[in-house]
């Protein structure tokens, strides 16, 4: 949901400094710090700060079926 507050272990959509989208797991650090990390290992987390994230929704609920 857009505007949602994300608390730890939500699923979120964020955007970096470049406009860049990601869903990613959101995990708090210490007080206005936060980190973005991914599903899959593969990938590297993000971090609030040094990325320029900023949260743009949080996901509330899982569909039943597939998306496409």
């Amino acid at each position: 949901a857009v505007g949602e507050a994300p608390r730890p272990g939500d699923g979120v959509l964020v955007r970096d400094s470049t406009g860049a989208l990601y869903f990613r797991i959101y995990r708090q650090r210490r007080p206005g710090a936060w980190e973005a990390h991914p599903v899959n290992d593969a990938f590297q987390a993000l971090e609030s700060e040094r990325d320029g994230l900023s949260v743009v929704a949080v996901l509330v609920g899982v569909p039943q079926q597939r998306w496409g």
